[in-house]
């Protein structure tokens, strides 16, 4: 028993290890061992199993898809392997499993007629294992999202939507396990509609886990409020400017309100230390980011660069000044001020970004699991170089660092998958780009065709004037 429990638990770990990605694959596409690892058997009495088993099961298709990301085929086989569609093909057949289960819960639950109802609201309408159930499904959607595949997550996301929505009412307040994983499915749903440009779908998922997150975290207001930024973003991305600023406004005053009423109740001085703690403060310290990148994309630079830096100083407070985490922030400040005709503090800003940027580098290799983490910070590093070349009229090498950038994003999956984060990338680095041009002595500048299709770089050339239509007058008339 122990050897078949140490079997169950660890081949695919050895597998890796070794290199026989494709053996790994083909056991984890394999239904028998599935339903071995997810211990179908004995999920009807102890649904925990089901969720330990399908956990470990996602820890074992993103080692492998990382790896076949960095080494196609293993060892001996040089042959190009997608890992895209290796992951997609395990998660479906883990969500075949977990349907089965269902059933045979379903078919159990009939012939016994047994329906595990408790009076008072918030209560199951169905078998406990469809909580385990959805929490599974709620858990793959989250890995694809870790991997920008926001379209294939919404597929789980509704599954287990679906599920929780006819298991829990979401207009009675409770503390449940249950009640708190669907108002996240909500929020993550809405997320996932919003970087695939679905903003109604989106709102209309925030408006009900809103509420819902609003009576469950009383106490720390975290979720609450990571959610009221995805509202204000959602809003935004709506063409609801003012709503969306007035959202993001409205998050930093709630902070400061609730944390000054919480210290004067607890006689506490207003020189000490936030009483929500970190979880807040770096909730609040990300509205003021995206606070500011609103009033950067509308051309309030004075208020824009008020933002950023109160965001700064808050991260820096909580997370140190070394951070990884803060080169966005830096380099934020650094074209705001740039705007702003303060060319030395922009340099300094940008010199920042690009040392955390290159010191992310290194660690990279050792602790990510995720390759496209790794390849958008390269992306980055590229685009801030660009820009610092740029106010510094190195031309040449702004127009060099900024064209691999772009080459490197057209291909990269966010942009390929049209996601919100990719597109509003790919109009940055087109923007930088143009201004390069403008800024060089050619008034005709070499065409550049990156490797994509006409039609593809319309629509980004669309995105990059919907995203920048305030700087237009500043290019030249080819630029424009």
């Amino acid at each position: 028993k122990a050897a078949e429990d140490y079997f169950r638990l660890h081949i695919v770990s050895h597998m890796i290890r070794a290199g026989m990605y494709l053996e790994a694959v083909s056991i984890l596409q394999d239904p028998e061992f599935i339903d071995e690892r997810l211990q179908t058997k004995q999920a009807l009495e102890d649904g925990e199993c089901l969720l330990r088993g399908a956990r470990r099961y996602i820890y074992d298709i993103q080692s492998v898809t990382f790896r076949l990301a960095e080494d196609p085929g293993g060892v001996g086989d040089n042959s190009e392997i997608d890992a895209v569609p290796v992951m997609l093909d395990c998660y479906s057949a883990l969500h075949e499993a977990i349907r089965r289960v269902l059933r045979r819960a379903g078919e159990e639950s009939e012939k016994n007629h047994q329906s595990d109802r408790v009076q008072g609201g918030g209560s199951l309408d169905t078998p406990p294992i469809s909580l385990f159930s959805a929490h599974a499904l709620y858990l793959i959607g989250s890995s694809l999202s870790m991997h920008s595949l926001f379209v294939q997550s919404t597929q789980y996301y509704q599954s287990a939507h679906s599920i929780l929505k006819a298991s829990f009412s979401s207009t009675v307040p409770g503390d449940s396990k249950g009640s708190w994983l669907y108002a996240e499915t909500l929020h993550r749903l809405a997320v996932a509609y919003l970087e695939i440009a679905d903003t109604e779908r989106a709102l209309k998922m925030l408006g009900i886990c809103l509420p819902l997150l609003e009576r469950l975290d009383s106490r720390s207001h975290s979720h609450f409020l990571r959610a009221r930024i995805t509202l204000g973003v959602t809003l935004y991305e709506s063409c609801r400017y003012d709503a969306a600023i007035t959202c993001l406004k409205t998050i930093v005053q709630s902070f400061e309100n609730d944390n000054s009423r919480r210290k004067r109740e607890n006689g506490r001085s207003n020189g000490d230390l936030p009483i929500f703690g970190n979880a807040n403060a770096i909730v609040v310290a990300d509205s003021l980011e995206v606070l500011g990148r609103m009033f950067f994309e509308r051309g309030a630079y004075a208020n824009a660069l008020e933002a950023f830096e109160d965001a700064l100083s808050r991260k820096k407070a909580e997370l140190g000044k070394d951070h990884f985490s803060l080169y966005s922030l830096y380099s934020a400040i650094a074209s705001t001020k740039a705007e702003l005709d303060d060319t030395d503090g922009a340099s300094s800003s940008f010199d920042e970004a690009i040392i955390l940027l290159l010191d992310a580098a290194g660690r990279e290799r050792r602790a990510v699991t995720d390759c496209t983490i790794e390849e958008e910070n390269h992306i980055h590093l590229l685009l801030v170089r660009g820009q610092k070349y740029l106010l510094s009229s190195q031309t040449q090498k702004a127009l060099a660092s900024l064209r691999s950038a772009l080459d490197v994003a057209l291909k990269s999956r966010k942009l390929r998958d049209k996601t919100r984060q990719g597109r509003a990338l790919a109009a940055s680095i087109l923007h930088y780009l143009a201004r390069a041009y403008a800024a060089s002595a050619d008034d005709d500048p070499p065409s550049y065709k990156p490797d994509t299709s006409n039609d593809e770089q319309h629509a980004i050339g669309l995105s990059a004037a919907k995203h920048f239509e305030k700087s237009l007058l500043w290019l030249s008339p080819h630029c424009r």
